[in-house]
Parts: C-alpha cells; sequence; structure tokens
C-alpha cells in the first residue's frame, strides 16, 4: 500500500488507533478504507462475492507462508506503516468480522 500519512501521524495512529481497533475489534466510525484495499466492482451477489473474498484470502495466506519460509515478512499499511505479518493478519481477522457483521445484516 502506498502512505498516505506522515511518519509522525503513523506513529501516533499506531500506538493509539491501531491497538484499539485490534483489543475492541471495531474500526472508528467513518474511517476510510484504503485506496487499494476497496473492491473496483461491487459484486451484488452475496454468495459469489464470498467466494471470491474466501479465494482471495486463500491467495493471501498462501503468499504470506511463502514469503515468511524465505524469511521475514513486513507489510506497508496506508495508514499504519510498515507491519509484520502476525499485525496484519490481526487487522485482517479484525477486518473480517466487522464486514461479516455487515453481511450478517443484508442476509433476509
Amino acid at each position: 500500500m502506498a502512505l498516505r500519512l506522515k511518519p509522525l501521524q503513523r506513529w501516533v495512529l499506531r500506538h493509539t488507533v491501531f491497538p484499539r481497533i485490534l483489543r475492541q475489534g471495531n474500526f472508528p466510525a467513518g474511517a476510510r478504507a484504503p485506496r487499494e484495499t476497496r473492491p473496483a466492482d461491487v459484486i451484488q451477489d452475496l454468495p459469489q462475492s464470498l467466494a471470491i473474498l474466501s479465494n482471495e484470502a486463500s491467495l493471501f495466506a498462501d503468499e504470506l507462508t511463502a514469503r515468511a519460509t524465505a524469511g521475514r515478512v513486513r507489510l506497508t499499511h496506508a495508514y499504519f506503516g510498515r507491519m509484520s505479518a502476525r499485525q496484519t493478519i490481526q487487522l485482517v481477522a479484525v477486518h473480517t468480522r466487522h464486514h461479516a457483521r455487515q453481511v450478517a445484516g443484508l442476509q433476509p
């Protein structure tokens, strides 16, 4: 991801907002997802979109595993800066639960 904030801003978010997100399992109200993580197309068919998401998650896990085998893994988040694979997976898990609650609200 491209960094969107200045180093001091990232440091502040990294030491205040990031731990709170992991601890509480919620994202701040009104927080926009980084551009790279927003889907280009909205797929209205829920089973199809969940299948695509599941496939992408598997590919991501496979890539992280391959990178970890080759050495230490560091990823970059637009607002929090460089993160370890563990931190990234923790954030992705919270993010997934966040959207699962949204999807559950769409179910008839």
